[in-house]
């Protein structure tokens, strides 16, 4: 008698399923878990979510789209969204980023400039601080603003 208990879940799904906030994806097999280390394309493009220091939120990369749109942002730079205005303090002193935008928002945004090692630079940093903005605040400003359905809007 040969009965499966568990089916696998299908690789690159998050955990918990359908969480658009889970920081975990299933990676049901060794092979699927050597690809995503030796960074195939085809793997990464099946992760949905991770670890928000390793991987930008989906909704934090709207919220970048949205702002730049909203504040008439030049393609010349990257909208960087931040935790608050003390990160951006922060992250321009460090790095000498001195593109100022007014904006009345509740939380920080840098404008790093295409093109430069800068950007990655940035991005490094952040990854390893911390001062990404959360998922959960993104999702508020983004519903409170528009941009999503309520229908993916879920409390969690």
């Amino acid at each position: 008698m040969n009965k499966n208990f568990f089916e696998a879940i299908p690789c690159g799904e998050t955990l918990p399923i359908k969480n658009i906030h889970a920081v975990s994806v299933s990676m049901p097999t060794m092979q699927e878990v050597i690809d995503y280390e030796e960074q195939t394309p085809q793997s990464l493009e099946k992760i949905k979510s991770g670890y928000p220091r390793f991987m930008l939120h989906p909704y934090l990369k709207q919220l970048a789209i949205f702002i730049k749109k909203k504040y008439k942002i030049s393609n010349d730079y990257e909208v960087v969204v931040l935790s608050s205005q003390k990160a951006v303090e922060l992250i321009s002193d460090k790095y000498f980023i001195h593109n100022k935008i007014e904006i009345d928002e509740p939380f920080g945004v840098i404008l790093v400039q295409n093109g430069t090692s800068q950007l990655q630079k940035v991005l490094m940093y952040i990854q390893h601080v911390g001062c990404n903005l959360s998922s959960r605040l993104a999702q508020d400003y983004l519903y409170k603003h528009k941009q999503i359905r309520k229908s993916s809007y879920r409390k969690i």
